[in-house]
């Protein structure tokens, strides 16, 4: 079929009127074995009496976060798309408690080296949870 330039083009009322379809995000990892896998976007969806395990994956502890413990600090493991706002109700939802302040930390993807390649891992995302006075998390 031949580009004709004197055709006339649709107008919108003329065009079809349907929407496009959403396209899922997928990113392709490599593990350290030369296999390539596809993973799809989780996304976090808190509102109203949803499902707060979407945004929370489990608590961190190390020897930094049990010390933090002594502070009324705690340390989560959090979902890459999750805010300070979803991450305050979801510890609110859980453990009963009240927080005051959340900070956030993003560590850097661990590089692993196998068989003269380099491999990427997935970036961490970790909340820093502080609770008002007289709360209390017990693990």
């Amino acid at each position: 079929m031949a580009f004709n330039i004197f055709s006339r083009r649709k107008t919108s009322s003329q065009r079809e009127s349907s929407p496009e379809p959403k396209k899922k995000e997928k990113r392709v990892e490599t593990s350290a074995t030369g296999e390539k896998r596809t993973t799809e976007k989780v996304k976090a969806k808190v509102s109203g009496g949803e499902n707060w395990r979407e945004v929370i994956i489990h608590p961190h502890l190390s020897e930094k976060s049990t010390r933090l413990m002594g502070d009324n600090q705690y340390v989560f493991r959090v979902y890459k798309n999750a805010n300070k706002s979803e991450i305050k109700k979801a510890v609110e939802a859980i453990y009963k408690v009240k927080v005051a302040k959340v900070n956030i930390v993003r560590s850097p993807a661990p590089v692993r080296h196998f068989r003269n390649q380099r491999n990427t891992g997935e970036r961490r995302k970790k909340a820093i949870v502080t609770l008002k006075k007289g709360y209390k998390i017990e693990f």
